[in-house]
């Protein structure tokens, strides 16, 4: 899970204020480094868009779940909690 401290840099670094450079840290970028217009509204669309992916992911991986456990005993050759925890 991320941290809210690593979620705001990834955030800067997405708006293209920040870079992130591996072995020597995090460093602010000049105004003239910065997104081009109009990416920030795309990319909010983007992140969007994915939010609501991972609640319908979320939402299907309960129901998988759910029709899961009214399986019998056996079905399938397998129990149920091998299909539960196959991925």
């Amino acid at each position: 899970m991320v941290n809210t401290a690593q979620a705001a840099v990834r955030l800067l670094q997405a708006e293209g204020r920040v870079a992130i450079r591996p072995g020597s840290g995090t460093v602010v970028l000049a105004e003239s480094d910065a997104l081009p217009e109009g990416l920030r509204g795309e990319l909010e669309e983007v992140q969007g868009r994915l939010r609501q992916t991972q609640e319908a992911l979320s939402a299907a991986e309960k129901a998988v779940t759910a029709l899961l456990g009214r399986l019998p005993a056996g079905a399938f050759g397998e129990t149920r909690q091998e299909l539960g925890n196959s991925g």
